[in-house]
């Protein structure tokens, strides 16, 4: 009775234990990489559709404010990988192999469109001459002017004590 009382507790043990260890196994891989523009700027915002040859679903993905993209859960095979971005050429790689639980590194280069967009800004300000000159502080005149300590994040007088030349 004493050795069933330790089995039974070990094979409970065991059946707890067994599904936390296979949490982290997986078949999936991913493709991850950065697009650059041809000065080797990082391009934000950049879609990125990875598709599955075999298959045919595709997956897609957009560069955040690094350049940086990851398409992840994707399973095993052959893959095509298209980067397109507003005012760039759209690049493509043809015939990725992707092995299952392979993280792959896929930078991308993208040139300039051949297409000449011009974007013109023009700007007027409302501002007028008199109204700036008027305004306008002597260094002596902003050095006599009494320190505003809620400015700061400490309101603490000695903090604006300290702070007087």
């Amino acid at each position: 009775m004493f050795r069933w009382r330790y089995l039974s507790f070990f094979l409970l043990a065991g059946l707890l234990i067994f599904p936390i260890l296979t949490i982290g196994q997986s078949t999936f891989g991913d493709i991850s990489g950065t697009v650059t523009d041809p000065s080797g700027a990082v391009v934000p915002g950049a879609t990125i559709n990875v598709t599955n040859l075999d298959t045919k679903s595709v997956h897609t993905s957009t560069t955040d404010g690094e350049g940086v993209f990851r398409v992840v859960n994707l399973d095993a095979g052959r893959y095509r990988i298209e980067v397109t971005a507003k005012g760039f050429t759209t690049v493509k790689h043809d015939e990725l192999v992707l092995l299952a639980r392979q993280s792959a590194r896929m930078d991308f280069h993208l040139s300039v469109s051949a297409a000449g967009e011009t974007v013109e800004v023009q700007a007027s300000p409302n501002l007028s001459d008199q109204l700036t000159v008027s305004d306008s502080k002597t260094g002596d005149q902003i050095n006599s002017l009494a320190l505003n300590f809620r400015a700061t994040n400490n309101t603490s007088p000695i903090n604006v004590a300290n702070l007087t030349p």
